[in-house]
This record gives C-alpha cells, sequence and structure tokens, in this order.
C-alpha cells in the first residue's frame, strides 16, 4: 500500500505501489474484501501486465467486482 485517501471517510482509495488503487467502503468486511480481490487478481484475462494495466478495481458492492483497464495512448494518434 502506498496511501489511502478519503473524501468522506466512508468510501476509501487505496493506492498500490505497482497497480490499481482498489476503492473499498468502511463497513465492507475485510475477508470479502481479500476474497474478492484475490478472485478478481487469478482470473485468466488479468495476466501480470494487464494488473499494471488496470486503472482501479472497485470492491465496494459485495459479490460483485468492477474494474478499469486503461489503454495506452497511441502515439500514432
Amino acid at each position: 500500500v502506498k496511501t489511502i485517501e478519503t473524501d468522506d471517510f466512508e468510501t476509501f482509495a487505496i493506492h498500490t505501489v505497482k497497480g490499481p488503487y482498489l476503492l473499498v467502503e468502511k463497513n465492507n468486511e475485510a475477508d470479502q474484501i481479500y476474497e474478492n480481490l484475490k478472485i478478481v487478481i487469478e482470473q485468466e484475462e488479468i495476466n501480470k501486465a494487464q494488473f499494471q494495466n488496470l486503472q482501479y478495481i472497485d470492491l465496494r458492492f459485495g459479490n460483485k467486482v468492477f474494474y478499469k483497464i486503461t489503454t495506452p495512448l497511441d502515439p500514432k494518434t
């Protein structure tokens, strides 16, 4: 963990050193956050290279996890 930020002390953005930031709610259970994060990371389409290209992983919604992959800018455009 690099830093943790919040604007309202309800939602927290946990910034990682070499990867995405994680969005969690104050009332989320730590074990559920861990299990959901583990499942996302172990998915076939999220390999090591892609993990570093994730902008965020949103873990605020129980068993529903959302993530956004950042796309590098094409220097030709």
